[in-house]
């Protein structure tokens, strides 16, 4: 299962993990044990995502879609507020970014949505307010950043669908 991997890729995360820990050993050396045991973590994610058949992730991206909200509903109501935002929900001891988890998962969801082209006016609108709902709890945090990479994440998988990119402006 590995050989099918793109080795390239991985070796391009790899440099770029050894590099962010250079950086932040000279910059807080007390935080390279967490940023480690994430790394790690996220290499275990990783693993099992690619060996999951990606028809189990199709079938889960209803499910999905409604977690991505939830988590987002609950950072409105529930997040850590810090300098003005509520970006970050505490698990215990732990803090996590929901904006963060919900940006793969929203893209697995209109991917999934998109794979068989249905340009109906009716069906293209249905597609543009669950884009936008999450992206403007996302907005309402306020994280404008991560609003932008959705809606460009969304533009993107609309216009490799084949929705012409002219429509999408006018959208």
């Amino acid at each position: 299962m590995l050989t099918r991997f793109d080795w390239w890729l991985i070796l391009i995360v790899i440099l770029l993990l050894a590099l962010d820990l250079t950086v932040l050993t000279s910059i807080s050396p007390q935080t390279v044990p967490s940023q480690l045991l994430f790394a790690g973590l996220a290499g275990v994610v990783f693993l099992v995502i690619a060996r999951t058949d990606y028809r189990l992730w199709k079938s889960l991206a209803l499910p999905l879609y409604i977690l991505s909200l939830l988590l987002l509903l609950l950072t409105l109501g529930f997040g850590q507020t810090a300098r003005g935002a509520s970006r970050w929900l505490a698990l215990g001891p732990l803090q996590f970014q929901p904006s963060e988890m919900v940006k793969p998962l929203l893209v697995l969801c209109f991917a999934a949505w998109l794979e068989t082209p249905r340009w109906r006016l009716k069906s293209l609108f249905l597609l543009t307010a669950a884009a936008f709902l999450p992206i403007w709890l996302i907005f309402r945090q306020p994280d404008l950043g991560s609003s932008l990479v959705l809606i460009v994440a969304w533009a993107s998988l609309i216009f490799a669908a084949g929705l012409p990119a002219r429509i999408i402006i006018v959208i």
